[in-house]
């Protein structure tokens, strides 16, 4: 079982000296202990927003990698074309 912090009402995660790292470091400033504001996720999805786009979000962007580049250099936003690469392997024995 894991151990929280002993600040009344608060279930940070213990860290040191009975408390949570948020009110560890509020001693540590100087400051008096008070409850700490958890921060919320800003993103419900991790795939982007683009119409119909399921790649994943680019770091902590709304899109993915490609629709934030479109967006960022100032492109027209639009789908991103699937590119498929095809490796040639050669046999060995063939070559010698």
């Amino acid at each position: 079982m894991l151990k929280t912090c002993s600040f009344s009402g608060c279930d940070g995660e213990y860290c040191a000296k009975g408390l949570c790292m948020a009110h560890y470091q509020q001693t540590r400033r100087g400051s008096g202990l008070h409850p700490v504001r958890r921060r919320r996720k800003v993103h419900r999805h991790n795939h982007c927003s683009f119409a119909n786009c399921a790649r994943p979000r680019y770091g902590r962007q709304k899109f993915c990698k490609a629709h934030y580049q479109q967006v960022h250099r100032g492109y027209s936003f639009g789908p991103v074309r699937q590119y498929h690469f095809r490796m040639e392997v050669q046999d060995a024995s063939a070559s010698s």
